[in-house]
C-alpha cells in the first residue's frame, strides 16, 4: 500500500500552504475557529508540515519558494503517519473533532465522552442555508444555462421540508424535483454566477426495524444490478465477497464480515478521482488499498451485491453546525434499509476503539441526503468538472466553503457555502 495514497504524481502538488492551513484548519479546529485562537492553530499546523516533510510528505516549491502541496498526500500521510509512526497530530486534532461532532449531539455523550445509539436522538428541526457560486468564465454572456443544486430528499429521515429559493434578482426558471434544483438562464455579463436555497426540514436518525417488510422482485433487482456507476462485481469482488462471507447464511453476517475488512484491511483518506480505472474502479480500490467515503461505500455496495443483497449509495450533506460537510454512506437491505457509514473508521482510530467502530454499521445520526442512487440523483449541469481536480474546504464564519479547484490552474469550477442551525422539534423554538 503507497503511504501516500497516490499515483505519486507531482503534478499534483498544486496548493500553496496557505490553503492547506485553511483545510486542517477545519478538520481539527472546527469549534475553536469560531471563538479565536487561530494563530496558535497555524503555528501548530505549519509545525506538522514540515515535520511530516522531513518523514516523508511531498513537498513541490514554486518559481517563488513558496511550499506547495497535493492535498490529497497530506490527509493520507497525516492518517498514514498517526496510526503507523505515532505522529500525534491525526489523534490529537482530527480524531477529538470528528468524535465531538458526535458527542455534543446529546448531553449526557458530551458530559461522558462516550457516544450513545443514534437511534435515541430526537427529531429535530434544522436550516440550511446552501449558497452555490458557479465559474462562468467558458460562457459567452446571453448562453443558456442548465445549473443545478443539490435539495434536501424527503424520506424517513427527513420530512416537513420548506424551501425559499435565491437567484439574485437574475430572470432564472426554477425546477424541482426530489434531491435537485433545476435552474435555467442565460449567461450574465458577470463571470460568477451565485444560486442558492434556504431550507427548513425535521431530521431523526435513523430507528432500527422503522420499516420492516420485502422489497419486491422490481426494487430487489435495480439493487443487485452488478454494475452502476462505481459499483462493479467483478470476479475479483465475487472471490474476495466468497472469501470474506462464503460460509455466512445470515446476509446481516455477511455484511458485518464486509465491514470488517475495509476496517482492518484498508484506509479511509482521499483519492484522486482521475487516477481510477472508472472501467473497472472497485479492481482499482483493491490494488490501490486507500478509498474515501464515495468509492468505499461503492466496494461494501459490490460486495453485498454479489451475494445478493440489495444495496445502494447514498449522499448528503453531515449537519453538523461547524463543519456540514458533504459526503456518502451506503444503504443496505436487511428487512429495512439500513445505513452503514465508513466515517465509523475514522472515529474509532482506523477501526482500533471498540467503542467506535461500529458506531455507524447499521445506524445513523442527522443527515440531509440529497441522493440515493440511481431513482435521484442531482445529475450534470452546463458547467463541467475539470479533468483533473482537487476539493478544498475551509471554514467559514458560520459554517464552511467547499470548492472543486482546477489542479492545473487553481481556479474553481464551482464552490459551496453551506450553514446549519438546529432547533429543538418544534420549528419556534430557539437554536441550539
Amino acid at each position: 500500500m503507497n503511504r501516500l495514497g497516490t499515483a505519486n504524481d507531482p503534478g499534483t502538488r498544486t496548493v500553496e500552504e496557505a490553503r492547506i492551513v485553511d483545510f486542517l484548519l477545519l478538520g481539527g479546529w472546527a469549534h475553536q475557529l469560531r471563538s479565536g485562537g487561530r494563530q496558535a492553530a497555524e503555528g501548530e499546523i505549519r509545525a506538522a508540515l514540515r515535520r511530516w516533510a522531513g518523514a516523508g510528505l511531498p513537498v513541490a516549491p514554486d518559481s517563488g519558494g513558496e511550499a506547495r502541496y497535493d492535498p490529497v498526500e497530506v490527509l493520507n500521510f497525516m492518517k498514514s503517519a498517526g496510526i503507523d509512526g505515532g505522529d500525534p497530530f491525526w489523534a490529537r486534532r482530527y480524531l477529538r473533532t470528528g468524535r465531538r461532532f458526535m458527542l455534543e449531539q446529546d448531553a449526557d455523550w458530551a458530559r461522558t465522552g462516550a457516544p450513545g445509539a443514534p437511534y435515541t436522538l430526537p427529531p429535530r428541526r434544522f436550516t440550511v442555508e446552501f449558497r452555490r457560486t458557479i465559474s462562468l468564465a467558458p460562457f459567452e454572456p446571453g448562453a443558456p444555462l442548465r445549473l443545478r443544486l443539490p435539495l434536501p430528499l424527503e424520506g424517513p429521515g427527513l420530512s416537513d421540508l420548506r424551501l425559499d429559493l435565491d437567484a439574485a434578482d437574475a430572470p432564472v426558471a426554477f425546477g424541482v424535483t426530489p434531491g435537485r434544483l433545476e435552474a435555467k438562464l442565460p449567461a450574465p455579463e458577470s463571470r460568477q454566477f451565485t444560486l442558492g436555497y434556504r431550507a427548513s426540514f425535521t431530521a431523526r436518525p435513523y430507528v432500527p426495524g422503522g420499516q420492516a417488510g420485502r422489497l419486491d422482485a422490481a426494487e430487489a433487482d435495480l439493487y443487485t444490478r452488478p454494475a452502476e456507476g462505481l459499483i462493479r462485481v467483478t470476479p475479483r469482488v465475487a472471490a474476495l465477497a466468497e472469501d470474506l462471507a462464503g460460509r455466512l447464511a445470515d446476509p446481516e453476517d455477511a455484511v458485518r464480515a464486509f465491514w470488517d475488512h475495509l476496517m482492518d484491511r484498508m484506509m479511509c483518506g482521499a483519492v484522486h478521482y482521475h487516477d481510477i480505472d472508472m472501467a473497472n474502479p472497485m479492481d482499482w480500490l483493491l490494488d490501490h488499498g486507500w478509498y474515501d467515503c464515495e468509492i468505499g461505500a461503492a466496494l461494501l455496495v459490490s460486495l453485498c451485491r454479489s451475494r445478493g443483497i440489495p444495496a445502494r449509495i447514498v449522499s448528503g450533506y453531515m449537519l453538523y453546525p461547524p463543519a456540514p460537510t458533504y459526503h456518502f454512506w451506503a444503504e443496505i437491505w436487511l428487512d429495512d434499509w439500513v445505513p452503514f457509514d465508513l466515517l465509523s473508521w475514522d472515529l474509532s482510530s482506523g477501526g482500533r476503539d471498540p467503542a467506535w467502530r461500529y458506531i455507524f454499521a447499521g445506524a445513523l445520526d442527522y443527515r440531509m441526503p440529497v441522493q440515493r442512487l440511481p431513482r435521484h440523483f442531482v445529475g450534470p449541469m452546463s458547467v463541467r468538472l475539470p479533468p483533473r481536480w482537487h476539493i478544498l474546504a475551509s471554514a467559514l464564519p458560520h459554517g464552511i466553503r467547499i470548492g472543486i479547484h482546477d489542479i492545473a490552474s487553481g481556479e474553481a469550477a464551482f464552490s459551496d457555502d453551506v450553514s446549519v442551525s438546529i432547533y429543538q422539534a418544534s420549528e419556534n423554538a430557539a437554536p441550539l
